[in-house]
């Protein structure tokens, strides 16, 4: 049994590992969660993940 968890385990973190490998960005994994710290909703936050523009108003960065 803990020699078949040992193998899975294996097998899993290769394919971690050449998905970000592939991944020009690795941190797009975590993107999701970034744009909601920073006020996106979901549906900007798919929108910026998918390498669209997106609309953002913020009295921030008002001029």
């Amino acid at each position: 049994m803990k020699k078949q968890h040992e193998s899975d385990l294996s097998f899993l973190q290769s394919i971690i590992r050449k998905v970000l490998a592939w991944l020009s960005f690795p941190g797009m994994l975590r993107m999701d969660e970034f744009g909601r710290k920073v006020g996106f909703n979901d549906e900007q936050t798919k929108t910026l993940i998918g390498g669209k523009p997106i609309k953002f108003y913020s009295k921030t960065y008002r001029k």
